[in-house]
């Protein structure tokens, strides 16, 4: 009894001082980013993945069109898998330190890596081909039909050098020759170049569309205006996102330099999650819209093929070949050859 009445005391202190410890901890919150992530991104996946189903299927299907939902697809696919794995909290918790192979953590940290870039590369290659079909658009009006242009030639080798410059970084680790902070650094300076060229590739070539269609409404007077705001709407998207992205990507790396050479951080590590969350909450933000707008605009157009524009005169001809400067001698003596790009893969 005396046992007994001499822990009640003990007992009501040790409930007294649960009940004081915060509902929201740390471990409940990036856990739940974790969740939140892997959910989100199985929507999109499952999104793309139909989108994907649907054109391969179709009667009249656009390679561009087939391969940018599977890219799309691909790169929800790896971020789900990431963060629903046991070990996928590791990429929100993970607070980057200096580690050399072999060293311990070094292969959570590898691997957190890997999974971060590959999902990064993938989102990358989704801007390459919208970039590389925009210059293959402009092509096509300028060049004569008969000549063979091959713009996933171009795609591929600049993905493939994309992905050969990741190889390097990793083997450059594993030959012990660059710790995890130079790993980081090379990759995030790979993201930061993509991001700037993607984005200055993008505003040009957008730029040069939105002339020739305006052209064509005026001088052939084709109806360019969905396409227009179309391609306006996807340049907004793009270089939301790689502004963003470029702008947290420095950040985080400065903050590793920071960490790894013992000056200081910006993030502390229990706040590095808030920086990994505004990250893929950015990505996701951008996949969802250009999911979105795609799906939009295969519900209001009929069309999968390319609209063939009539012969013109030869007046109507230099006016469209002084557009913004460029030599459009393509439209018009071509039977067929002038072609404005359908509604469906706008990007």
């Amino acid at each position: 009894m005396n046992a007994t009445q001499s822990a009640s005391p003990a007992t009501a202190t040790l409930n007294q001082t649960q009940a004081k410890v915060p509902v929201i901890h740390l471990d409940f919150q990036y856990r739940q980013v974790d969740t939140i992530l892997a959910i989100t991104y199985a929507i999109a996946c499952l999104f793309a993945a139909w989108a994907f189903a649907i054109h391969y299927n179709s009667a009249v299907r656009q390679k561009a069109t087939v391969v940018f939902y599977l890219l799309m697809c691909s790169t929800s696919l790896v971020r789900t898998l990431w963060f629903a794995s046991p070990y996928g909290v590791y990429s929100v918790t993970y607070k980057p330190t200096k580690v050399h192979m072999g060293d311990d953590g070094w292969v959570e940290a590898l691997v957190a890596e890997v999974m971060e870039m590959l999902g990064n590369m993938l989102m990358y290659s989704i801007f390459i081909l919208i970039v590389v079909y925009w210059a293959h658009m402009l092509r096509r009006l300028v060049l004569h039909e008969s000549i063979r242009l091959y713009p996933f030639r171009y795609f591929c080798a600049i993905v493939g050098v994309m992905f050969a410059i990741e190889l390097i970084a990793l083997i450059l680790f594993f030959t012990d020759s660059i710790d995890s902070c130079g790993l980081l650094t090379m990759n995030h300076t790979l993201i930061c170049f993509f991001s700037f060229g993607a984005l200055i590739a993008m505003i040009v070539y957008s730029y040069r569309i939105k002339k020739v269609l305006q052209a064509f409404l005026e001088v052939a007077q084709v109806d360019t205006t969905d396409r227009i705001k179309s391609i306006a709407w996807a340049t907004f998207i793009c270089a939301f996102y790689l502004v963003g992205n470029a702008i947290i990507t420095v950040y985080s790396l400065v903050d590793v330099i920071l960490t790894c050479t013992r000056v200081g951080y910006f993030f502390p590590a229990k706040w590095w999650w808030l920086l990994v969350a505004s990250k893929h909450l950015l990505e996701l933000a951008v996949l969802y819209s250009l999911l979105l707008s795609l799906w939009g605009s295969r519900e209001t157009s009929g069309r999968d093929k390319y609209e063939a524009i009539q012969e013109y005169s030869d007046d109507d001809i230099g006016t469209l070949a002084n557009v913004n400067g460029s030599s459009i001698h393509g439209i018009g003596p071509y039977n067929n050859a002038s072609v404005i790009p359908s509604y469906q893969f706008h990007l």
